[in-house]
């Protein structure tokens, strides 16, 4: 009997016509999967050095603020992004764990309303305090010895430089009263700073820069376990993760994969229904909304840079005062969406997915 082909419906009636092209034992090349599974629309989802799936970005994306203060699914710092060029070192960022003993442990630590405590001041405002000493003495520590990690050729470079210099200002806010919700974002940003400015300098560093100099000479090595990793669709980008041993998982439709070897079914990585994610490193990420829900700061494709930009730019703007030297331009008169000015782009959501469908470089979310 000859093999059946390959669709999302069969997979569905049995998922082990995935596995017909296994080769369990022999080597494994960047498109090939260890594990995999079959998506809708026929999309195939494979892994060639991670045992574990998640589920990649391919709709339109609504970035928000969750609930615990970070952007869930959209969020670099908890979940896989597509590849890119321009911010490669965010395949770096160090996955979530739940290890008390890891040296990053505060970074991944939810700052909640008990960690806030009022403080007497001089102000006549009653909501001001400050972050308890317990949560701001588990941070500093974690976020000096990074910054004490910049080595001199790297202080050029425009993330570390400008990394730096914003961690250094948050810290040194840390102590100053505030509102409950400015203290509560300022541990997320530390955070922030913290994970991102640390996988920046692993980039940079001189083990990863001889990693991808390796793997375009098809030198591979195996995949660290403890990154984030990310989405890829280009082959020649699969090409060098893998050899890099950045884990990756490669999105492709079916049609462009004849006979593809799997050689083991994996599920994939879901929102539960109650909103959470269980990385498999156990960590969870709660994905639930803010009552109400925050607004949408961004609609477009995963693999903008923008999107990126809307989440620092909104983190950001919570820590504004009014001028005391004059007030800005007043907003246009019936303008409501505070939201709006996060966005990539000032047109609709409706334009927006209709340019979308326009896009031929890129099936899914490039």
């Amino acid at each position: 009997m000859g093999p059946v082909t390959l669709t999302y419906k069969n997979f569905q009636n049995n998922p082990e016509v995935l596995l017909q092209f296994a080769k369990i034992g022999s080597d494994l090349k960047y498109f090939d999967g260890c594990v995999g599974s079959l998506l809708k629309d026929d999309i195939l989802l494979t892994s060639p050095n991670v045992n574990y799936l998640y589920a990649p970005p391919l709709n339109m994306c609504r970035v928000r603020l969750r609930r615990e203060r970070h952007f869930g699914q959209d969020d670099p710092l908890y979940y896989p992004q597509p590849f890119s060029w321009s911010t490669p070192h965010l395949a770096l960022i160090l996955t979530p764990q739940v290890d008390l003993r890891n040296k990053f442990y505060p970074a991944w630590l939810v700052p909640r309303n008990e960690h806030f405590i009022k403080k007497d001041t001089s102000s006549p405002r009653i909501d001001l305090g400050v972050v308890k000493e317990d949560l701001a003495e588990s941070i500093k520590p974690m976020a000096k010895n990074v910054l004490d990690n910049i080595r001199d050729d790297s202080r050029t470079d425009k993330f570390v430089a400008e990394g730096a210099w914003a961690l250094q200002l948050e810290l040194n806010h840390l102590d100053i009263p505030a509102t409950l919700e400015q203290c509560m974002l300022r541990i997320r940003v530390i955070q922030r700073h913290v994970l991102e400015l640390d996988a920046r300098l692993r980039w940079l560093s001189n083990q990863w820069k001889t990693r991808v100099l390796d793997a375009k000479q098809r030198k591979k090595v195996h995949a660290v376990q403890d990154l984030m990793g990310a989405f890829v669709e280009k082959a020649e980008d699969a090409d060098v993760l893998f050899h890099a041993g950045v884990p990756l998982w490669l999105v492709r439709a079916l049609a462009d994969c004849p006979n593809p070897r799997v050689d083991k079914l994996a599920n994939v990585i879901l929102e539960d229904p109650s909103q959470r994610i269980k990385l498999h490193t156990g960590y969870f990420l709660n994905c639930a909304d803010e009552e109400p829900s925050n607004e949408i700061i961004y609609i477009g494709l995963a693999n903008k840079t923008e999107r990126y930009s809307a989440m620092a730019r909104y983190m950001k703007s919570h820590f504004r005062t009014p001028s005391l030297f004059g007030l800005s331009e007043p907003s246009p008169k019936g303008s409501s969406d505070r939201g709006a000015q996060w966005r990539s782009t000032g047109v609709s959501e409706k334009v927006v997915a209709q340019r979308s469908t326009r896009m031929s470089n890129s099936v899914y979310f490039q």
